[in-house]
């Protein structure tokens, strides 16, 4: 059996958006380097080795932190030897990690390769790296996972929300939609006999005042990464705004609402009848301001605050056929 490995270290999202390499090179063994957050999926993927670092102490620990997560991989990997190494990164820092193993091709991307590439979806840029342009061709495949029992007790659909997301992080919190707006969605969208759920992360948990009393489920903080892939399996749909949930919905085969403002929805969004997407950027000369790293400076959010509840709801209802009580 030919040996694969890869490096892909970093969020949860980003590392969803490389798992249908996974469908792709089912005859090979493989072996993934990733970060401590993510590696629940790719055990729930049945990946052969996952090897873990704690990406917090590689990305921003001090130089002995970084040195010893380093020195883990480079022990894992010592003089094991792979027909194809994949460094699914632009920073050539990565490609230190593959340092100690033999490798008979090695592909990854480089700053001439201007990845992301603008209007192309990640995970076709992760497949051409992976296997050229061939590769990536025609409809993508998801990996079947392994989930944990999570049953949900509601008999109507469900329709989940997750609101929350890097609130701390000046940037990264220019992509929440208001919670004004997501309070009238849900406000709205029970008129239509659904079950309105809410998700989010531990570091959410501020957001549970804002809900209490407006949804029949408050899922924030309650649920672990492969409980929460469980649950969002039995939902309708998900509303949520660019991050990691609106991945992992699509993982599951949830339909999705995605709300994009600051990033560009053609580089994190998938087209087909699965997916319903907002952006106003096209009528903002600010709009994406993401580029690739950093967030331009905002004090108006005017390309979320300009998506309105009703508009999303009622774009739910037309493309998938609710009806009204």
């Amino acid at each position: 059996m030919k040996s694969l490995l890869v490096i892909k270290i970093g969020a949860i999202g980003d590392v969803v958006l490389t798992l249908p390499i996974l469908q792709k090179v089912q005859d090979y063994d493989i072996t993934w380097v990733v970060g401590k957050s993510a590696k629940p999926l790719l055990e729930a993927a049945a990946v052969h080795r996952i090897i873990e670092v704690d990406e917090k102490a590689l990305l921003e620990g001090s130089f002995f932190s970084k040195l010893r997560e380093v020195g883990k991989v480079w022990k894992a990997l010592f003089f094991r030897r792979f027909d194809l190494a994949i460094t699914a990164h632009v920073d050539a820092r990565y490609r230190w990690l593959t340092l100690f193993c033999f490798k008979r091709r090695h592909r990854f991307f480089t700053k001439k390769d201007k990845f992301p590439l603008g209007g192309l979806f990640h995970s076709y840029s992760y497949l051409r790296l992976a296997l050229g342009d061939s590769g990536a061709a025609g409809k993508l495949s998801w990996p079947m996972l392994n989930l944990p029992p999570k049953t949900l007790a509601l008999k109507k659909p469900v329709v989940a929300f997750s609101p929350g997301g890097d609130f701390l992080d000046e940037g990264k919190r220019l992509r929440i939609w208001p919670l004004a707006n997501y309070l009238k969605c849900i406000e709205l969208l029970q008129e239509y006999d659904c079950e309105c759920i809410v998700i989010g992360a531990s570091g959410d948990s501020v957001l549970k005042e804002y809900f209490a009393h407006k949804v029949a489920l408050d899922l924030i903080g309650e649920t672990t990464l492969l409980e929460l892939l469980a649950i969002l399996k039995q939902c309708f749909c998900l509303v949520t705004h660019d991050g990691g949930p609106l991945h992992l919905a699509r993982l599951v085969g949830c339909k999705v609402c995605a709300l994009f403002g600051p990033t560009s929805p053609y580089d994190f969004t998938c087209p087909g009848d699965e997916e319903l997407v907002f952006w106003k950027g096209s009528s903002l000369s600010c709009s994406p301001c993401y580029k690739g790293k950093y967030f331009a400076k905002c004090f108006h959010q005017r390309c979320m605050k300009a998506i309105t509840a009703e508009e999303v709801v009622q774009a739910i209802v037309q493309r998938w056929r609710l009806r009204s009580r």
